[in-house]
Order: structure tokens, then C-alpha cells, then sequence
């Protein structure tokens, strides 16, 4: 039985087959959805009541259709500010209109993906049956996959089960809780290796591809570079940010109300209702400020070719571990010259001790220059690894390379990347990145993981980078001045 708005439609609607059905009521729904957006939403609800009448001539804004239509866009907001109505609202449209259609969404876990994007209040199965059930053939409650009568299909998936989102070509995807995604804080993000690549299917008549993601903001790498691409790339990309007030009249007005009061003018606030990005951990020991001060371009006065250094190292904090969950291996290329520390490379990695040792022999023959690995004498196994490496890509590398066993310290992540902040701040170093550097060993992780680590946070991801970065300034610069006091009285090194 179709909806009461359904059958406003009138007999010509009932007489529709199912294909051209789905299309008249995605055409249907695409217009409030366009008012929703653009209007608001209690225009969004007295067109509902006046059946669609007032927004059949309603423009298409340009950021979502069209030539200069982007093909991402981004609402990030507060709770309950109407973000995933705004997802649900875009696709629910593509999924009738166009045959044979296929929709991921991705969201941390099924919980997200298929309780909240497909089955909640907003979600497109919901807002579908509330228009006319009968235009969904069926949903698998074991494979969490609707399938409409016009064949489009719409697939959950749970960034837990990664292996799950291969297989499937998809369209377009619509990701939910972005910053909570497994791997959304470092490289081994389960967007960019699984899902994203999985966006391949054509138009049937040319539609660009989109992909829209939602959720509260937090300061991950994932949510940190949609960000940047939005100021980098405008005509691909759209950033949106809603607040939780924005959306009241739909929300228990006295309740929200209750929380921004409570929440004053806390971080709480600016990111879990007001829907502001903080890209900078209030306790980091490094901001941006910092780090502006110490990056090097290669046609700065300050720049250093790496051969031209006095001492050149790499430096390895590994795990023991092939799980993908399991801690990054940071592998840092640092120079010291005249006083100061370079760090030229960051070559980190998510790999078990196969891969790491077989990145370990990718930066080896990328900068000749090195000839000794720095490695921390406790870690045996690590050594061990290394050592086997090297014995079976000798021949690769070319040149004999010496491993250096590092005094372990029993001190706390923090008590030992304060001193090496303090260099950091005094410039005493430099993020310089060489003309050799790969793409995949940049700067930008290690940067990102200086100023988001909040080191007071018990919970926090243990910052690898920041570990391989502590030692290699440790090593050439701290442990060189040994005990001694190491500045004169202008402030230089002696």
C-alpha cells in the first residue's frame, strides 16, 4: 500500500510501472530535498502538505548538479543538525531516478551504516517506505543490501570488516561519521585504501561521481584532509557546516537549548554542536605557528641538499605486528649540519615486520647518502629484523650500512618529546624535504601528528611518527651535547 503523499499523486501515478514510478517520485523527492537544503526546513514541510506543488520549478543549486556540480561535499555539524537528512535527501532521488544504481555507505561500524544511514529516522529506506513502500522490492537483513524495484541497489558497509567493501562497483558512496572510520587517523585509512577505490562505475548518461560524507568533526588525518582539498580543489570539493541550533525547530527545543548552556563556551561546544573544526589539539606540543616557522621549500636560502650534510641517519620506531590495527613503524631520515637537525623524510608505515623492513630498503636506495639505521637497543626483535633485511638486499642497497643501538629510555612519550619541542620552537629543527623525496614519505603525517597528539590523553593513539622524529632529534642534537650546557651566551649551539 502506497503512502497517503503517494497517493496524492492520483491515478496516473498508480498506473506507472515500476521503473517509471521510482522515477516520478525521485523527481518528487529531489525537489523538496533541493528546498530542505535551500529553504529550510519548514518550506521542505509545507510543500509536503501542499503535494509537492510549490517546488516543481525549484532551482538545482549548482554545488550539486550540473557541469559545475562538485563531486564531494562534506556536512560536517553538530548533533542532531540534520546532516544525515541531508545525505539521505541527495540520494534517496539518484537511487529512484536512475536504473541499475548502486550506493555504498561506508560508516564505522553496522551500527552507523545500516541502523542509523539506512534504518534511522533519516535514513533512505525509512524516507523511501514513508513515500511509497512499495517501490522496494526487498532488503537482506543478513547482507544489509535494498534493492528497489527499479534493480538499484544501496550496500552497508562497517570500516571494521574492511575485506567486505571489495568485491562491489560502486557509483557513489555516502560515508557517515567520518572521523570515526577505521584508519581516519593516520595512513592506513580504510577510505582511501578500500572504499574510494571502489567508486568506479560510470554514469548511465554521463553523471559525474559523488560522494558525500557526514559527521561531528574531530581533529583525524581523514577529516583533516577533506578540509584542505575543500580549500585546495573548490570545484571538487564543498564543505558544510551545520549547527545543532540550525535544526531546533526539528529537535526538542528545551533540550538542545539545555546543552549549549551547559556546554558555554567549551571545546564541547565549538566541535559537538557548533560543528567548527579544530584542527590542533589544545595540548599538542607543537601548533602551527611552530611548524610554519620551521619548514624548509627547496628555494629557500635555509634549504640543504642531503648530500651536503655532516651526518645523515634513519631512524626506526617498529612494531612486532602484521595487524592492520596495530601501531605504525615510524622511519624518519634526518641530517644534522652546522648545529641543526633536518628531517628530510618521513617514510612510516602500518606494516607487519616484512613490510617495514622491505620500506627500510625503499629509503635506503632513495637517499645513498645513509649508511647507518638507528634502532633502540631494546627492541631485539626489531634489530634482529633489521639486520635480516639488510643481509638479503645488500645487494639492492649497494653499500654497507651500520646499525646503531640507541640507549633505551624508560621515560614517558611526553617527557621525551618535550625537550625535542623545545628545539622544535627554538628552530633548531627544520622540516626540509628533499627533491627525492617520495610522495609517500612527506611531512605533512608527521606535522599532523605533532599538533593533534594530545599527550594528557591516556586514550590517545600512540604517535609513531613523533616517536621516530624524538629519537633521530634525541640522537643527533640532545645526546650530542650530552650533559653539558650547550648554548653560549648569543643562543647558538656550541
Amino acid at each position: 500500500m502506497t503512502s497517503d503523499i503517494a497517493k496524492r499523486e492520483g491515478a496516473a501515478y498508480a498506473r506507472m510501472g515500476d521503473v517509471e514510478r521510482c522515477a516520478y517520485a525521485g523527481a518528487l523527492l529531489r525537489r523538496t530535498w533541493y528546498a530542505r537544503i535551500m529553504l529550510g526546513e519548514d518550506v521542505s514541510d509545507k510543500l509536503v502538505e501542499r503535494g509537492y506543488a510549490v517546488a516543481r520549478d525549484q532551482q538545482v543549486p549548482a554545488w550539486v548538479a550540473g557541469d559545475d556540480a562538485v563531486s564531494t561535499a562534506i556536512f560536517i555539524g553538530g548533533r542532531g543538525a540534520g546532516k544525515t537528512r541531508c545525505a539521505s535527501g541527495y540520494f534517496v532521488p539518484e537511487i529512484l531516478e536512475r536504473e541499475n544504481y548502486r550506493l555504498g555507505i561506508l560508516g564505522p561500524d553496522f551500527k552507523v551504516s545500516v541502523g542509523v544511514c539506512m534504518k534511522g529516522r533519516s535514513g533512505i529506506k525509512t524516507l523511501i517506505e514513508a513515500f511509497d513502500p512499495s517501490l522496494i522490492k526487498k532488503f537482506d537483513e543478513v547482507k544489509n543490501i535494498l534493492t528497489l524495484v527499479n534493480e538499484s541497489m544501496v550496500f552497508c558497509y562497517s570500516s571494521i570488516n574492511p575485506q567486505s567493501i571489495e568485491g562491489e562497483e560502486i557509483h557513489d558512496y555516502r560515508v557517515d561519521e567520518v572521523a570515526e572510520l577505521s584508519g581516519a587517523g593516520g595512513d592506513n585509512c580504510v577510505w582511501k585504501a578500500r572504499a574510494e577505490p571502489c567508486v568506479r562505475l560510470p554514469g548511465d548518461h554521463g553523471e559525474p561521481t559523488r560522494v558525500i560524507f557526514t559527521g561531528t568533526p574531530a581533529a583525524t588525518q581523514l577529516v583533516a584532509d577533506l578540509h584542505g582539498y575543500c580549500a585546495d580543489f573548490p570545484d571538487e570539493y564543498r564543505w558544510t557546516q551545520l549547527a545543532t541550533r540550525d535544526n531546533i525547530d526539528n529537535l526538542d527545543a528545551a533540550k538542545v537549548e539545555r546543552m549549549y548552556r551547559e556546554a558555554g563556551d567549551s571545546l564541547f561546544a565549538k566541535m559537538k554542536l557548533e560543528g567548527h573544526l579544530i584542527l590542533e589539539s589544545p595540548n599538542a606540543l607543537l601548533s602551527e605557528e611552530d611548524l610554519a616557522h620551521i619548514r624548509v621549500e627547496a628555494g629557500e636560502a635555509r634549504h640543504l641538499a642531503v648530500g651536503n650534510a655532516d651526518l645523515v641517519r634513519m631512524y626506526v620506531d617498529a612494531n612486532h605486528s602484521d595487524d592492520k590495527k596495530s601501531d605504525e613503524c615510524g622511519i624518519m631520515v634526518a641530517s644534522r649540519h652546522n648545529g641543526n637537525v633536518r628531517i628530510h623524510a618521513d617514510a612510516s608505515c602500518r606494516f607487519g615486520p616484512k613490510g617495514w623492513g622491505e620500506r627500510i630498503i625503499d629509503v635506503l636506495i632513495a637517499y645513498p647518502e645513509i649508511s647507518e639505521i638507528g634502532v633502540e637497543d631494546d627492541k631485539s626483535l626489531v634489530i634482529e629484523v633489521v639486520e635480516n633485511v639488510l643481509r638479503d638486499n645488500l645487494r639492492a642497497v649497494g653499500r654497507p650500512i651500520k646499525i646503531i643501538k640507541l640507549r633505551h629510555n624508560n621515560k614517558s612519550k611526553k617527557v621525551r618529546a618535550d625537550p625535542v619541542a623545545v628545539e622544535y620552537q627554538l628552530k633548531h629543527v627544520l622540516h626540509d624535504p628533499s627533491s627525492r623525496t617520495p610522495a609517500w614519505a612527506d611531512l605533512s603525517s608527521l606535522e599532523w601528528q605533532w599538533k593533534s597528539w594530545n599527550p594528557k590523553d591516556s586514550k590517545a593513539k600512540s604517535p609513531d611518527r613523533v616517536d621516530a622524529a624524538v629519537y633521530a632529534v634525541t640522537d643527533l642534537l640532545l645526546r650530542e651535547a650530552g650533559s653539558t650546557t650547550f648554548y653560549r651566551a648569543g643562543g647558538t649551539l656550541q
